[in-house]
């Protein structure tokens, strides 16, 4: 019986390297265009400069580009932005923020972050302040908060044991035409022609009408408030809209009068039946000087400047919250709520706004799942950038803008700040100090310095025949020539004969290669006009201006060197990032188009061992790819045939398998591409 012959079909692959010969000389990057330390240092983030007169590169560079082949520069000018924490603390239940202060040194266009930490704390302080609609329609909610007062304080404590109340009313300017001009409504709005037949008194009073009063400032005692509220009698007005956010404004302003406490999450609850008069309503009643937003209230509480001042802005409003760290919670009416809904949503801060019942039957359920909101959110608040740019990115799964939401009491959340510098400015200051407002928990400050002028120009300049020919000084450098000699090395003269020759390449009668002018001998190269949205300036360079960084060939996606590689004097260096620093190469071929993994090479199945019984089993090991050019890549694979039995025909194992009885190789286009 012949015998039965088992073939295996291995695939060797061969790798074939590519070698990359990288220029001696310096080549082009565009920190090169450059001759100045300062301009150098602001315009690109990556650039160094050098002010060693021995240094044989430009000097401004890619502080780690690859053609500088480890050069050492001894008067290197490099800054880096940096961030130091100079206050923090460890998280517990009196910080829930950390760090609170920390300085940053920017240089322009490099970013740089710092991680804040927050932790809401159990039982941390709370101050809340009842601001109420006075008018009279709002006499029922009165009467209702009396009786629920109680209910409103317990859902307090429910949030924490440690907190203080307040209340505050608002109607209106006391000035026609927002009340009236009858000089005995004016005292008493609720006047009537009626009298009590017995007493001859007139049978409805009530205060005169007036724009804000501190009625009790916070305080523990629950009694005090429920007191309070029994003293107070609403009053009455003519047009519809109040002047809610006037009050708004002393309560946020008046922060010591208020009460307010410095390590406290701190809550108005603002409650109303009517819109708000806003900045201008004011001339109606011939008031044309701004509001100050400074706190105006007197001794007994009274807001003293309601018939000099306009209504304030309701971004005045907005900000001062914000600065004193002011939580609204807006309890409106049907009709108005919308309205606070937008005016919510235009607050750069926490706020919430409830639907609150034509009594206020409902406000203690307001409030409590009010609070439930306000107390598990956690947002950042920065109410001026100063021209930084500044970006927020919260660490949590549950997202609101800025911040996270549904934190739970002793979670930590991470936020990751970054500065970014975009430009400098002769006018920027010295320093500058930006508010980071954390509502219901802390403030954070971050002190800005900027790096923006290098100190190699505070020293004194170097000069001498062998640095600047004895025609200048170097500072920072580069030669400064005096008047008439001009050069790198202020070696030319008005009465230097220049030579044409000197800037033709050999071989070639071609000045500056027809893309520069010659001076002093030496090529002046012309840098075409960069495309709309080239990154990289397009330029020219060389001893004749025969290079460039733009004169490459394109990959498919139609970028030079595929977006993959740096243009060098016509030619692609792979895997040199858009600044010149070294990678891992990933690429080769004349534009940098084709992949060096080997991973599309390899077999999915693995070598294995042939089986008893099976005559003939086909075993692909694994290739590797080799790129032979810009159009084309090839695996090189030695495809070798091996009798796999033995004398007694029995099967030999795969791990026997000796591959010198090869017999066949074979090229495969294209196996990688």
């Amino acid at each position: 019986m012949e015998k039965n012959a088992a073939l295996i079909s291995i695939s060797v692959a061969v790798v074939f390297c590519c070698l990359l010969t990288f220029p001696t000389a310096s080549a082009f990057d565009h920190c090169n265009l450059i001759d100045d330390c300062n301009a150098c240092l602001r315009n690109y983030s990556e650039c160094a400069w050098c002010a060693d007169p021995e240094w044989e590169h430009p000097p401004c560079f890619v502080a780690d580009a690859w053609y500088l082949n480890n050069a050492t520069c001894s008067m290197l000018t490099n800054f880096e932005s940096t961030v130091t924490v100079t206050k923090s603390y460890e998280l517990n239940d009196t910080n829930q923020v950390t760090p609170t202060l920390f300085k940053i040194n920017l240089r322009a266009k490099q970013p740089v972050s710092q991680i804040i930490k927050v932790r809401p704390a159990a039982n941390y302080p709370i101050d809340s302040y009842y601001l109420m609609d006075f008018s009279y329609s709002m006499k029922d909610d009165l009467e209702n908060l009396k009786l629920l007062a109680g209910n409103l304080t317990e859902e307090f404590k429910k949030v924490s044991e440690d907190f203080t109340i307040g209340f505050g009313t608002f109607i209106d300017k006391n000035i026609s035409p927002y009340s009236y001009a009858d000089p005995i409504r004016v005292k008493n709005p609720c006047y009537t022609d009626e009298k009590d037949i017995l007493t001859g008194e007139t049978l409805s009073s009530c205060p005169a009408s007036y724009s804000f009063k501190n009625e009790m400032p916070l305080e523990s005692s629950l009694e005090k408030f429920k007191k309070t509220l029994d003293e107070l009698k609403v009053s009455s007005n003519i047009d519809f809209p109040e002047g809610g956010f006037e009050a708004l404004l002393q309560v946020a302003s008046c922060y010591r009068e208020i009460g307010f406490r410095e390590k406290s999450r701190k809550i108005v609850i603002y409650a109303s039946d009517a819109g708000i008069h806003i900045a201008g309503d004011g001339k109606l009643a011939g008031l044309v000087t701004p509001n100050d937003g400074t706190c105006k209230v007197d001794k007994k509480g009274k807001y003293t400047d309601a018939e000099i001042q306009d209504y304030p802005t309701i971004e005045q409003v907005n900000q001062m919250l914000i600065r004193n760290n002011i939580i609204p919670i807006f309890a409106i009416e049907q009709d108005y709520v919308e309205l606070y809904r937008q005016l919510s949503d235009h607050m750069t801060q926490l706020s919430d706004v409830g639907l609150l019942s034509p009594d206020s039957s409902n406000i203690v359920d307001l409030v409590r799942d009010a609070l439930y909101r306000i107390t598990s959110t956690i947002s950042l608040v920065i109410l001026d950038d100063l021209g930084y740019t500044i970006e927020i990115e919260p660490m949590c799964d549950e997202r609101v803008p800025n911040g996270c939401t549904n934190v739970k009491q002793g979670a930590t959340v991470d936020f990751k700040v970054t500065f970014t510098l975009e430009k400098c400015s002769p006018d920027d200051p010295a320093m500058r100090v930006i508010p980071i407002i954390i509502p219901g928990f802390d403030t954070v400050f971050a002190t800005i310095t900027h790096q923006c002028d290098c100190d190699c120009y505070d020293n004194a300049p170097i000069s001498g025949d062998d640095i600047c020919s004895n025609h200048g000084s170097s500072q920072c450098g580069p030669c400064a020539c005096r008047d008439p000699y001009f050069g790198d090395d202020c070696e030319c003269s008005p009465r230097y004969q220049k030579s044409d020759e000197l800037c033709k390449s050999p071989n070639s009668n071609m000045i500056c290669s027809q893309q520069g002018r010659c001076e002093c001998g030496k090529c002046v190269c012309r840098h075409p006009q960069t495309p709309p949205g080239q990154i990289t300036p397009y330029v020219r360079y060389g001893d004749y201006c025969e290079c460039s960084n733009y004169e490459c060939p394109k990959g498919a996606n139609g970028e030079i060197c595929s977006g993959l590689g740096n243009c060098h004097c016509g030619e692609c260096i792979c895997d040199q990032t858009k600044f010149g620093v070294s990678k891992v190469a990933t690429t080769e071929g004349e534009a940098c188009d084709c992949e060096l993994s080997t991973q599309q090479c390899f077999n999915p199945d693995p070598l294995k061992e042939l089986r008893p019984g099976e005559d003939e089993l086909s075993i692909v090991g694994n290739g590797a790819l080799s790129c032979s050019g810009p159009d084309q890549a090839s695996a090189s694979v030695t495809s070798a045939y091996v009798d796999l039995t033995t004398e007694d025909g029995t099967a030999k194992s795969a791990s026997s398998v000796d591959l010198s009885s090869a017999v066949r190789t074979s090229t495969v286009s294209s196996a990688c591409l």
